[in-house]
């Protein structure tokens, strides 16, 4: 008998997108992977495009579009021709779509850490699951406070990561990657400030890439930063990086295009708060600040050329790697766990 799955989803649908965006195809993956059929409900007061619906479709066996007002009363149509066997929102602002589906197993995504002055707003909406996926434990004791199960889940990833080829010194190479969103694009811009701020030479060669690099305009600097052009996919890209800077330092869920890059051969510098549910296994380098980033381009730039500290870092990325798909899979287990345990019938 086929399973199936209902996700709940407003993220906006791009062709590599968002952390909430990417976050969604990782759940839709796992579900796919688990052979259940998925249908997506995407909630949006504007009516999406032709690519938006394409990179939908894409996900989902099923898709219906409805405005955040009617996210009860669509998902409570669903349910009456599928009846589905699990209700997934994707943040808790959609926890309305859940009591719709009236035998589903009802899940919420809580990724983002939770603050004490939003806890009790937060506990209204998570009463009426059954299971909540967290990052970290923070979030999972909070959750278990109301009487409500958890699986830990913010890396749902197999696979093994690419080799990179031997350094030569002339070819090092960092780079980020720009989402056409206003958070990636923001601090960007705010990393190449802090360069300007900090002044000096000793950074690496540069690379820009990905749907928004057009908005960015880099200062005139000492080395070299070149604007790839945006047909080049994401992988490709971090593929022929040697350091993939993630610069957002607003994080609140797990980046995973930060995983993206890692799992290409590259080795990610970020934001302490962009590793949210990885820092436990996160065996690179992360930063409180982008001041703090930059210092370390340039001040051990030298060493990053000379290939010593890059070997060092590719060890890490290495080890970082292996630790967080060794998580994965016990996180699987207990997800799958819990469902098993859940579902209706």
């Amino acid at each position: 008998m086929t399973r199936r799955v209902l996700l709940i989803t407003d993220a906006p649908p791009a062709k590599t997108g968002t952390a909430a965006w990417r976050r969604y195809r990782m759940i839709a993956r796992y579900f796919a992977g688990n052979h259940f059929a998925i249908t997506t409900l995407f909630v949006s007061d504007v009516t999406p495009g032709a690519g938006a619906i394409r990179w939908l479709m894409a996900t989902a066996d099923h898709l219906a579009i409805c405005p955040r007002t009617e996210v009860e009363a669509a998902a409570r149509n669903l349910d009456r021709r599928d009846h589905f066997d699990v209700a997934c929102a994707l943040t808790p602002d959609l926890a309305p779509g859940l009591s719709g589906p009236s035998r589903a197993l009802r899940v919420i995504d809580l990724q983002a850490p939770v603050a004490e002055e939003e806890q009790e707003a937060l506990a209204q909406r998570l009463s009426a699951t059954a299971l909540v996926l967290t990052a970290e434990p923070p979030q999972t004791r909070f959750v278990e406070t109301l009487g409500i199960s958890t699986a830990e889940t913010p890396a749902l990833i197999d696979g093994a990561r690419k080799i990179r080829p031997r350094l030569r010194k002339s070819q090092l190479l960092a780079g980020t990657w720009v989402e056409k969103d206003e958070t990636s694009i923001s601090a960007t811009r705010a990393f190449f400030d802090e360069i300007v701020a900090r002044g000096g030479g000793g950074a690496p060669n540069f690379a820009i890439a990905g749907p928004g690099a057009s908005e960015i305009s880099p200062p005139p600097l000492p080395f070299p930063v070149t604007h790839i052009d945006e047909s080049l996919e994401e992988m490709a890209f971090y593929r022929g990086l040697d350091l993939a800077i993630a610069p957002d330092i607003e994080g609140s869920a797990p980046r995973l295009d930060v995983l993206s890059a890692l799992e290409c051969g590259a080795a990610p510098l970020a934001s302490s708060s962009a590793l949210n549910g990885l820092r436990r296994r996160w065996r690179l380098p992360h930063f409180r600040d982008l001041g703090s980033m930059v210092d370390f381009l340039f001040n051990r730039g030298g060493e990053l050329r000379d290939g010593g500290l890059l070997t060092e870092l590719r060890a890490r990325a290495d080890w970082t790697w292996s630790g967080l798909v060794t998580a994965s899979a016990r996180q699987r287990e207990r997800l799958n766990r819990e469902i098993r345990a859940n579902l209706p019938g």
